[in-house]
């Protein structure tokens, strides 16, 4: 009888969950750097870019590289502050080359800005945690040009002592979902069996 009620309790909480659903998506580049934001110089400042998408906007361009172009990006500077990217930008991981990175459309040297290489990302499609991942130097540290942002233009000069990762941000809706079947599930196993 307890099987068939806890069969029971399983099969509504599918039912309510519905199919898979997208899931909000976080891909967080950290490095030390060196630039300006506006007219604001900084040295050996902790420089983290955050672009915050949704792993069903992930695309896919033959023949091996994922995108996710709709994201929304703040960049903090520890000593600055942080702003946001007003540029049309974009994550993406390019598989036969092990490279994934982050870009902005129409800045001068268009448009990938950070590129990072490890043999995790042959695999890698945008759509789940990964990392963090240690890395050296950003491949294109030349391209760190005049990026758009809320406070004025920002230019790295160097972006050192890299890490990506990819983090699944669980939704309220979802994790109360999940306490209530739990709940439901403790409730069905102590309950006494009748003799």
């Amino acid at each position: 009888m307890k099987i068939r009620r806890l069969l029971a309790a399983l099969s509504l909480l599918a039912a309510v969950a519905g199919p898979a659903s997208a899931a909000t998506m976080q891909y967080i580049f950290t490095g030390i750097a060196k630039g300006a934001l506006g007219s604001q110089g900084f040295t050996d400042a902790l420089v983290t870019v955050t672009a915050t998408g949704n792993s069903g906007d992930v695309t896919f361009s033959a023949p091996n590289t994922f995108f996710n172009s709709q994201v929304d990006t703040t960049i903090t500077i520890s000593g600055v502050g942080s702003v946001q990217v007003t540029g049309s930008d974009y994550v993406f991981d390019n598989q036969a080359s092990s490279k994934i990175g982050y870009g902005v459309n129409g800045i001068p040297f268009c448009c990938d800005i950070i590129q990072f290489i490890n043999p995790a990302y042959a695999a890698y499609d945008l759509m789940s945690a990964i990392g963090p991942l240690p890395f050296g130097s950003d491949l294109s540290i030349g391209d760190w040009i005049h990026v758009p942002t809320s406070s004025g233009l920002l230019t790295l000069l160097s972006y050192t002592d890299n890490t990506f990762e990819a983090t699944v941000v669980p939704l309220p809706g979802s994790l109360a979902l999940l306490g209530c079947a739990l709940a439901g599930l403790g409730i069905v196993r102590r309950r006494p069996s009748a003799a």
